[in-house]
């Protein structure tokens, strides 16, 4: 899809979370073994007890059946994500840090997740694009957690 790049944060997380990401899309190259491998470390250690801490338990509830629903499909839908990207030259990487749903940069879901968040943590967007074209694919909410970035994808339904 067609998006405008918008400018890129430059804190050290985003900076961080920008050459992750470029990890990711150099595994995507490899082997498999060693890029699922990879993919699972985006995996949040224990989805309950976060979800719960930073949304509140019953929110937090709800949004655990949703992640636990996706999990058969991670390793493919996730890989072949990232391949797609890989095989359609979206190797220009742009992050973009969200404290809250003030910034402009937020889509309405990051919105209603800041607004649902009893323990506000920022929310990350890493947009892949071809270098020589406006089209590109954006994978949200990344969030740091215990040192590292993880994915913790679409929060649909939220108030």
């Amino acid at each position: 899809l067609e998006f405008r790049i918008q400018q890129d944060s430059t804190d050290d997380d985003s900076l961080a979370l920008r050459s992750f990401a470029g990890q990711i899309l150099e595994a995507a190259r490899g082997g498999q073994v060693e890029f699922l491998a990879l993919l699972h470390t985006i995996l949040l250690d224990d989805p309950g007890a976060w979800l719960a801490r930073v949304f509140g338990p019953e929110e937090g509830k709800r949004l655990l059946g949703l992640h636990e629903a996706g999990l058969p499909h991670f390793d493919q839908d996730v890989s072949l994500a990232f391949r797609r990207m890989v095989e359609a030259g979206l190797t220009e990487i742009h992050v973009y840090r969200l404290a809250d749903a003030a910034d402009p940069r937020a889509n309405e879901m990051q919105k209603a997740a800041f607004r649902a968040m009893k323990e506000p943590v920022a929310l990350f967007t890493v947009d892949f694009k071809h270098p020589d074209s406006p089209l590109g694919r954006s994978i949200f909410n990344w969030v740091k957690v215990d040192g590292g970035f993880k994915l913790i994808g679409m929060l649909p339904g939220m108030p």
